[in-house]
C-alpha cells in the first residue's frame, strides 16, 4: 500500500484571489495612511495656535490693563514656522466700555492650499479678577 503524501502550498486559485483581495486593500490601507497623516498636521497646527493665542493673552494680562495700549500690533514674528506660508498673527486692544480692555488675537495661516482664520478674544478688567 502506497501512500502518497500530499505536497505543501497553494493552488493557482488560491494564489489568483490572494492577489486580487491584496490588490483592493492595499489601495485602501494607503489612502487611509495619506488621511490620518493630514488630519495630524492639521491637528498639530491647530494646538499650536491655541497654545501662541493663550500664551500672548496671558502675556498681556501679566502685563496689566494700564499698560494695555488700543491698537493692532503685529507678531506675525513669534509664529513657528511650522505654519505654512503665509502666515499672520496680529492682535488688537480696543476698550468698549470704560474699565474693560478687550482683546482680539487673529492667526491666520495655509494648510493644503487652504487658508485657515482664527480668532480668539479676552477681557481684560481695570479692577483685576475677582474684583
Amino acid at each position: 500500500m502506497l501512500i502518497k503524501k500530499r505536497q505543501g502550498g497553494f493552488t493557482v486559485i488560491e494564489l489568483m484571489i490572494a492577489i486580487g483581495l491584496f490588490g483592493i486593500v492595499a489601495p485602501s490601507v494607503s489612502l487611509a495612511i495619506v488621511s490620518i497623516n493630514q488630519i495630524n498636521d492639521t491637528s498639530a497646527d491647530l494646538t499650536l495656535a491655541n497654545v501662541l493665542a493663550e500664551n500672548k493673552i496671558e502675556s498681556l494680562r501679566s502685563a496689566g490693563y494700564n499698560s494695555l495700549s488700543n491698537g493692532t500690533v503685529d507678531f506675525t514674528g513669534e509664529l513657528s514656522d511650522s505654519f505654512t506660508a503665509p502666515r499672520q498673527a496680529n492682535y488688537t486692544i480696543s476698550t468698549p466700555e470704560s474699565g474693560l480692555k478687550k482683546i482680539a488675537i487673529h492667526l491666520s495661516y495655509t494648510v493644503q492650499g487652504e487658508t485657515k482664520d482664527l480668532r480668539y478674544e479676552s477681557l481684560i478688567s481695570e479692577l483685576g479678577v475677582a474684583q
